[in-house]
C-alpha cells in the first residue's frame, strides 16, 4: 500500500536570535511528527516530512518575488496529500497566503492549521480561510483522529478540538482535544541530534497552575513527565552541540521544590561540561529572596534566570489575573544586589488601570535597584484569552490582526502607547547589549547614578528617534560605543 505524505511546514521564526536549530525554532512540529511515527496505524499509512522554510524570506509577497517561488516549489514538489502548520502571530498571516496559493497546485491536498493561533476556531475560521482542518489545543492526539478519519476516506467527525470544512460551511467540535500521556511523545533531540546547536529550551512540564488573563498557557492542564525520562533527555542536551539551555517550566524552584536530588543531579550534567555551558530558568518574584536561588544559579552556571513579574501595580496584577503575585513585589528590594544583574524581569505594557505616568515611575525604580535586564514585551490581545474576551469592557484597542498588540487604554492613549512603546523596545535593545558584556557593572551603575535619563530618552523619541537611535545612545553614554548586534535594524 503507497503511504500518503503529510508535509509539516516550518515557516519564518519572527525575529533573529540564537535559536539557530530548528527543534526549537519549531518544537511542535518535530513532537507532533515523533508521535505520529511512533503510532503503528499512522505510520503504517502515512510517511511525514519535516519542509525548513526558514533559509527563505517569510511569504507574504505572492509568486512575484523569486524567493516566494522557490518556497511554493520545496512544498509542491513533494506532492504531498496532507500540509499541516503550526501557526503563531508572527507566522500565521504567511501560513494563511502561502496555503491559499499552494492550493492552486495542490487541489486534492488537504490543509491543517493548528498551533496557539488556532484558538477560538470560528474566529480564527472567518480572519484565516486557507485551511480545511483545524486544530485548537495540544494537536498530537487530535491530528492523529484526523489522520485516521482522512485515511478511511472520511470527515474528520467527532474529534475533540478539531474544525473542518464541509461543502464550504464549518463543521466544530466544542469539545476540548484529548491530551497525549507526555511519556508517550518520543525523545526528538535524540531522534535529531545532528540539528543540535546553538541554545535550546526545553519543558519539564506542559501546562501551567496559573490563570493569567493575557495568556494561552492559562487554558492547558499542568501535565508533568516522569522524572527519569526528563533527566535522561537533559543529559542528552546537555551532552550535545549545543551552548546552552533555557528550561521553559513556568517555575523551575517551585515545580521542584520538594525534589533536592533532581537539582544535584542536573549540577553534576551542568559541571560535566567544561566549556562554560550554563542553565537558565523562570522563577517567580518571591524566589527572589529565596536563599536557593543563588545557590541554584551558581550549581547551574547561569547566565540569567527570568521572573515574570508583568507589573509592580498591584491593581494591574488583579487586572490581569496575577493578583497573586502582589504578595511578592517586595522581594524585589529585598532581593541580593549581587543577583540582580543576572535577572530578565519581563514587563507588559500597556496594561487595563496602567497609566504612563505610573509605569515610567516603576521603570525608574527598577533600574535604579539594578534591574537593568529587562524585557519588556508589547501586550497583544490573543484570541481564546480573557483578556480578549473582555477587551471591549476594559475599552482596550488593539490591531484586529497579527500581533493583536494594544494601542490604546482609557488611560494611555495611542501616541503614547507608540512613545512609550518605542522606549520599551530600547531598553530591550540595551538588555541584549549588556547580556553582551563582559562586565554589566557600569550598566547597574550607569542607572543608579541618573534617575532622569529616561525622561532624557523620551526627548529625541519625541523628535522622530526609533528605538535603535535610542539604544545606541545609551550604549555611547555606557560603554563608549555604537550599538552592535546580531538584531537587524
Amino acid at each position: 500500500m503507497k503511504k500518503r505524505k503529510v508535509a509539516l511546514v516550518i515557516l519564518h521564526t519572527g525575529r533573529p536570535a540564537d535559536l539557530a536549530s530548528p527543534l526549537f525554532h519549531a518544537n511542535a512540529l518535530f513532537l507532533l511528527k515523533a508521535y505520529l511515527e511512533s503510532r503503528p496505524e499512522i505510520a503504517a499509512r502515512y510517511e511525514f516530512e519535516i519542509i525548513d522554510l526558514r533559509r527563505h524570506v517569510p511569504y507574504n509577497l505572492g509568486l512575484a518575488v523569486e524567493q516566494n517561488i522557490d518556497i511554493v516549489q520545496e512544498v509542491a514538489a513533494r506532492r504531498p496529500d496532507v500540509v499541516a502548520f503550526s501557526l503563531y502571530l508572527w507566522n500565521v498571516e504567511a501560513g494563511q497566503a502561502l496555503a491559499q496559493v499552494l492550493r492552486r497546485f495542490l487541489p486534492r491536498a488537504v490543509f491543517v492549521a493548528g498551533g496557539p493561533e488556532v484558538s477560538d476556531r470560528r474566529e480564527f475560521a472567518r480572519m484565516f480561510p486557507g485551511f480545511d482542518v483545524l486544530v485548537e489545543g495540544d494537536g498530537e492526539v487530535p491530528f492523529r483522529r484526523v489522520l485516521e478519519a482522512l485515511a478511511r476516506g472520511r470527515r474528520p467527525r467527532d474529534i475533540g478540538g478539531v474544525s473542518f470544512l464541509q461543502d464550504g460551511r464549518w463543521v466544530h467540535d466544542p469539545r476540548t482535544a484529548e491530551l497525549a500521556p507526555p511519556d508517550e511523545i518520543p525523545d526528538v533531540h535524540a531522534a535529531n541530534r545532528g540539528l543540535l546547536e546553538g541554545r535550546g529550551f526545553y519543558l519539564t512540564t506542559r501546562g501551567c497552575p496559573y490563570d493569567c488573563a493575557m495568556c494561552l498557557w492559562a487554558r492547558q492542564p499542568m501535565r508533568r513527565r516522569a522524572r527519569e525520562r526528563i533527566l535522561t533527555e537533559l543529559a542528552g542536551l546537555i551532552d550535545s552541540p549545543l551552548s546552552g539551555l533555557t528550561l521553559f517550566d513556568y517555575d523551575l524552584l517551585e515545580v521542584y521544590a520538594r525534589d533536592p536530588a533532581f537539582f544535584d543531579r542536573l549540577t553534576r550534567l551542568v559541571r560535566a561540561r567544561r566549556d562554560g555551558f550554563g542553565l537558565n530558568f523562570f522563577v517567580n518574584p518571591r524566589y527572589l529572596t529565596d536563599p536557593r536561588l543563588p545557590e541554584v544559579m551558581d550549581a547551574f552556571r547561569s547566565h540569567h534566570v527570568l521572573v515574570g513579574l508583568q507589573s509592580t501595580s498591584p491593581a494591574c496584577l488583579e487586572a490581569i489575573g496575577r493578583g497573586w503575585s502582589r504578595a511578592w513585589l517586595g522581594a524585589l528590594e529585598q532581593a541580593p544586589p549581587a543577583i540582580r544583574s543576572r535577572i530578565f524581569l519581563e514587563l507588559i505594557f500597556p496594561l487595563p488601570g496602567q497609566t504612563s505616568a505610573g509605569f515610567l515611575a516603576s521603570l525608574r525604580r527598577l533600574l535604579a535597584l539594578g534591574y537593568f535586564r529587562l524585557q519588556i514585551f508589547q501586550l497583544c490581545l490573543l484570541r481564546g484569552t480573557a483578556l480578549y474576551r473582555r477587551r471591549r469592557a476594559l475599552g482596550l484597542r488593539h490591531l484586529e490582526r497579527p500581533p493583536y498588540a494594544c494601542i490604546a487604554t482609557p488611560s494611555i492613549s495611542a501616541d503614547e502607547c507608540l512613545r512609550i512603546g518605542v522606549l520599551c523596545q530600547a531598553l530591550n535593545l540595551l538588555r541584549d547589549l549588556a547580556d553582551a558584556a563582559p562586565d554589566r557593572r557600569p550598566f547597574a551603575e550607569y542607572f543608579r547614578r541618573d534617575r532622569k535619563v529616561l525622561d532624557r530618552l523620551l526627548a529625541p523619541i519625541d523628535r522622530g528617534a526609533t528605538s535603535w537611535d535610542v539604544a545606541d545612545l545609551l550604549s555611547r553614554e555606557i560603554t563608549g560605543r555604537p550599538l552592535e548586534l546580531d538584531h537587524a535594524r
